[in-house]
């Protein structure tokens, strides 16, 4: 590990008196970060920390070791992540106790399915306001859900954002991989484009668990009509009314 590395770690260690662990994930983690990828590292504490450093070319994220375990358990795939490939660079007996409890568990695909819709439907919804940017950033993570719940579903363990177009081209989905890694380090897409890309998510996501997608979809209807509802009554009746 780099000293650069070492000291970000020893810093964040210093933020808090308490129990913690710092560890190394995400593709530097994996040894295949790429000129796109910041080092990503999770900070994990008994006591919460309210303010995190802004470092350049890094991004920091932050649980309590009672919310990274009360995750792992629901069957989160980014905590059993950490367990399974994280390097740890820092540990005040926090990581310990993780792995001593957590090494075989096993994320829920599903839980991929609910997360990928309600980024589907968010971009879909940028789309619509012709904000293709963040719609772009949206599909990313909404093809990163799918991705990781097809390769879970087989029995695959995802690995880092970079390796997961290979893992899913070796399951067939070479469209899937490829338009995963062109929207994840391309220019922003064209609207033609944009649209392809959220209805092939929808597509794959249907595929995936048809109930789940159309329960989220129907939610999402119902909260955008309430909340319209709430703003047309905030703005009152046109003048003249």
């Amino acid at each position: 590990m780099n000293d650069e590395i070492s000291r970000v770690a020893t810093d964040l260690a210093k933020l808090t008196e308490s129990d913690c662990a710092v560890v190394l994930i995400g593709s530097a983690a994996r040894g295949c970060r790429t000129e796109h990828s910041d080092i990503d590292i999770l900070l994990i504490s008994t006591e919460k920390i309210t303010s995190l450093p802004l470092i350049s070319g890094y991004h920091i994220k932050f649980e309590t070791e009672a919310d990274f375990m009360r995750r792992l358990a629901a069957g989160e795939d980014f905590e059993a992540w950490c367990v399974r490939l994280g390097v740890p660079l820092v540990d005040r007996a926090v990581w310990s106790r993780i792995k001593a409890v957590a090494v075989d568990v096993w994320p829920r695909w599903e839980l991929k399915v609910l997360h990928g819709v309600r980024r589907l439907l968010l971009a879909s919804q940028l789309s619509e306001m012709g904000d293709l940017f963040a719609a772009k950033e949206e599909l990313v993570f909404a093809l990163g859900h799918i991705a990781r719940g097809l390769l879970l579903k087989t029995g695959t363990f995802p690995l880092s954002r970079p390796e997961l177009a290979g893992q899913v081209r070796s399951l067939g989905y070479v469209h899937l991989a490829d338009l995963h890694e062109r929207l994840r380090i391309g220019e922003t897409p064209s609207p033609e484009e944009i649209t392809l890309a959220l209805l092939y998510s929808k597509k794959l996501l249907v595929y995936l668990d048809r109930t789940t997608y159309a329960r989220i979809a129907k939610d999402y209807v119902k909260l955008a009509r309430v909340k319209e509802l709430k703003r047309a009554q905030r703005n009152g009746p046109p003048n003249g009314v």
